[in-house]
């Protein structure tokens, strides 16, 4: 339904765009970009705002939509990326911007730092991925034009951080050398003991259960998989989220539905000591916290024990 003033008047629709969880050592902490141009840093411990050393609430107002982030693996820096092809870099501890770069003029749809965080990966819309040099001050180091045939929706590093693979919503999947992002163009069955670092690329052979026959392309909008890689979620199109065992290679794999989400779900992320999961919703503006239930025992660990909720 359209929003709409006491005037009578329609209102901007804004939405919640991504989520992005901090590492380890902060693991309580994760952070949300919007349409509404803000940056904002919260606390799972308190379920609210987290408070930077300074004493003032974490949160900055960063004049241009939020559609991606990602968060540098020594959680120093914060990158996130916007609708006008920008992307921007953040300090943590005082969310101040450190530095803007024009990249494309679609918007940005996939930010990712490479294990050792010496690279940064940025997609945008329009099926270009360029890569960035950290410690050169992001420098341009790779680029591919329009090899994807839609936009990308997700990507991750292997975790040696010399190769890449990314996914559009045509369900097109690439693999590439890093940084050069030269197309890797050999067998790919030679990739199948790879080690990413990351799991958040929708389509693999090891999430097929999430992909049944009543399932489309734009059905699923995110995924996540858990730090000891057990569980896969999927952030649905209609609201709910899926929790798999993973690897969910089979046809028929039974699965646990949870819902909270009046609108789509944007983005799902683990926390990095496995304790809670981070999901916003579109449109309806929310950030769901839910607590992982972990099986007590072995025999409830084999018995198929998958438990979430909102905390």
């Amino acid at each position: 339904e359209s929003r709409r003033d006491r005037n009578g008047n329609l209102l901007q629709m804004l939405a919640l765009s991504s989520v992005s969880s901090f590492p380890l050592n902060m693991a309580h902490l994760f952070c949300t970009v919007a349409d509404d141009k803000s940056l904002r840093i919260w606390n799972s411990h308190n379920r609210g705002m987290h408070n930077l050393r300074n004493g003032k609430r974490a949160i900055a107002y960063m004049g241009m939509p939020g559609t991606a982030s990602a968060i540098s693996p020594d959680a120093t820096m914060i990158a996130v990326g916007h609708s006008g092809g920008q992307f921007t870099i953040w300090d943590s501890d005082n969310l101040q911007c450190v530095l803007e770069n024009s990249v494309r003029d679609r918007s940005v749809t996939v930010l990712h730092f490479s294990h050792d965080g010496k690279q940064l990966l940025v997609a945008t819309a329009g099926g270009t991925l360029d890569v960035f040099d950290v410690r050169s001050g992001f420098r341009k180091v790779g680029s591919n034009e329009s090899r994807h045939s839609a936009s990308v929706t997700s990507a991750d590093f292997s975790a040696d951080g010399k190769l890449l693979r990314s996914c559009d919503n045509a369900g097109e999947i690439l693999y590439w050398h890093a940084p050069s992002l030269k197309l890797y163009d050999e067998r790919t069955v030679e990739l199948r003991d790879v080690r990413w670092a990351t799991e958040t690329i929708q389509m693999a052979w090891d999430r097929k259960s999430a992909w049944g026959q009543r399932v489309s392309l734009s059905d699923i909008n995110a995924v996540a998989v858990n730090p000891n890689r057990t569980i896969l979620l999927t952030a649905e199109d209609d609201g709910a989220m899926r929790v798999f065992r993973f690897p969910a290679i089979g046809d028929d794999m039974a699965c646990k539905r949870y819902r909270g989400h009046s609108s789509a779900v944007q983005g799902i992320s683990f926390a990095a000591d496995d304790r809670y999961v981070f999901s916003v919703g579109g449109y309806d503006l929310c950030i769901f916290q839910w607590r992982h239930l972990q099986p007590l025992s072995k025999a409830q660990s084999h018995s198929g024990m998958l438990d979430f909720r909102a905390d």
